[in-house]
């Protein structure tokens, strides 16, 4: 049968480590296993991943980082432009879709083997990667391709490769889309790996529990993890390997488990494989930080010190930094650049935008600009939707009637223009019509001549001269301030129509 063991893998060589004598003796480094497939889109993120970890290792050479492996997920077992780039072991993917008539695979047989299903804490539990002997090449993802994630480390266990290249007792199993702020210290016990606690895996939630009840006897005993970011010792990653592939394919196959647990489903088949082991997980909510634009992006960010960005939801913003639930006038999301790279030059976010959002554009351009051969082509964070004005606005207003449509005004080093609705547009000079903006504000008419024009961070007091007539429609007097205290005694400068 086309056993892992058989495949004949691409392998480019891994980080180096320090020496033994190097560092203190109580150092625990751990081995970083990066899953990934060959798309475009995990391209790049494994790229900036790698980047990032290197930077981190090099920065402290005496931290629990280890060794580094990219696990590449590809049809046939085949390698990637990157291979040269990255150290890379190379495994086969799943037939895409159903199973082809030669998938004789048993998969009760990995989850209910009784050298498996048992206490892993007991040498007698030992679940041996080769318990299943079957073709597992012929057997389908069934257009779930997350399940090509435990296929692929069960393949690297079975191969000689992963004593030559994983010398360290700890892994940690880490996706494309995490970027390291800061090295991660090894918390893991070789009896109680350490994972972050997701809030959707709440096995207390009746309707979950309900569909891990054909699995488990007790949800209490279910830890809200996923395989990643997880950090385990080598020896129980190597007795619950199969168990967590097996039952995966086995909830795949489970209507009830299918349907309840969607997208997150692989996640599942690898908690409640630890449940059923008893291997329960110390729970490190800092690891890593999920943050969007309306949660944990604010002043927390960065005084929860966490260790990883996990960018799997998309930074959205308006032009005055204002967080938006919808595609942003500012867009940083990874699913932006599914066929093409991000480009070097992103657009930074509003000044007001979360710390997050500042963050994670200077992580991602550090990355693209230090790394050779970054192709370009990928869109700008700006202009995915059009500019957004204020819904309020008094359009039939003499200072509306006045301003609307007109522009250029030199003021500050920028281009602005008046729009309707209340919205106000600012470009750097000599911009090509058909630009997007790089800044916008709010804007209404007052009395006698005056104009209030708000940013996320300033507001100004705009003062043309009496009812916007005569020479005064030409040049504005601007008094500007914090926007919380608006701009009474603030810095002036003047504007003129250009």
């Amino acid at each position: 049968s086309g056993s892992a063991a058989e495949a004949q893998p691409r392998v480019a060589e891994g980080t180096s480590h320090p020496s033994e004598g190097s560092c203190p003796s109580s150092r625990r480094p751990f081995h970083v296993i990066q899953t990934a497939d060959a798309s475009t889109y995990q391209q790049w993120q494994s790229r900036m991943m790698y980047y990032h970890f290197k930077k981190q290792k090099n920065n402290n050479p005496c931290s629990d980082f280890g060794g580094f492996t990219r696990l590449l997920n590809t049809f046939g077992g085949g390698c990637d432009d990157l291979c040269d780039e990255m150290p890379t072991f190379t495994v086969k993917r799943m037939v895409s879709g159903a199973d082809q008539p030669g998938c004789d695979c048993d998969w009760k047989k990995g989850w209910q083997s009784p050298r498996c299903a048992c206490d892993a804490r007991s040498a007698a539990c030992d679940c041996p990667v080769d318990v299943m002997d079957c073709n597992f090449e012929q057997c389908g993802d069934l257009g779930f391709v997350v399940l090509n994630r435990p296929y692929g480390v069960l393949q690297f266990l079975r191969s000689p490769e992963w004593a030559r290249r994983v010398v360290e007792d700890y892994v940690l199993i880490a996706e494309t889309d995490h970027i390291y702020m800061k090295p991660l210290p090894n918390r893991a016990t070789p009896e109680r790996p350490v994972g972050y606690s997701f809030g959707y895996m709440n096995a207390g939630d009746a309707r979950l529990c309900g569909a891990a009840k054909k699995y488990v006897s007790d949800c209490s005993v279910v830890d809200p993890v996923g395989p990643s970011p997880v950090i385990i010792h080598t020896a129980a990653l190597r007795k619950l390997t199969v168990h967590w592939f097996a039952l995966s394919m086995e909830l795949k196959r489970d209507p009830l488990a299918n349907e309840v647990y969607g997208w997150v489903l692989e996640m599942w088949g690898y908690t409640l494989a630890a449940a059923r082991m008893g291997m329960r997980h110390s729970l490190w909510p800092n690891v890593q930080v999920e943050p969007s634009a309306l949660w944990h992006c604010d002043d927390s960010f960065e005084k929860e010190g966490f260790f990883t960005f996990h960018y799997t939801y998309g930074l959205e913003y308006s032009l005055e930094g204002q967080p938006s639930s919808k595609v942003g006038e500012w867009s940083l999301n990874k699913r932006n650049y599914m066929h093409k790279f991000p480009p070097k030059d992103l657009t930074p976010p509003p000044e007001c935008a979360g710390r997050c959002a500042h963050t994670l554009h200077a992580l991602w351009t550090e990355a693209a600009n230090n790394l050779p051969d970054w192709p370009s082509g990928g869109h700008d964070a700006l202009g995915y939707v059009k500019p957004l004005a204020p819904a309020a606005f008094d359009a039939s207003s003499p200072g509306a009637k006045r301003l609307v449509g007109s522009g250029p005004w030199a003021w500050r080093g920028r281009a602005w223009y008046f729009l309707a609705k209340g919205l106000a547009v600012a470009y750097p000079p000599d911009t090509p019509p058909g630009a997007t903006p790089e800044a916008a504000a709010t804007w209404s008419p007052g009395a006698d001549g005056e104009v209030r024009l708000e940013g996320c961070a300033e507001a100004c007091a705009l003062a043309f001269g009496s009812s916007y007539g005569g020479s005064a429609w030409n040049r504005f007097d601007a008094t500007c301030g914090p926007a919380a205290r608006g701009p009474a005694g603030g810095r002036a400068s003047v504007g003129s129509l250009a």
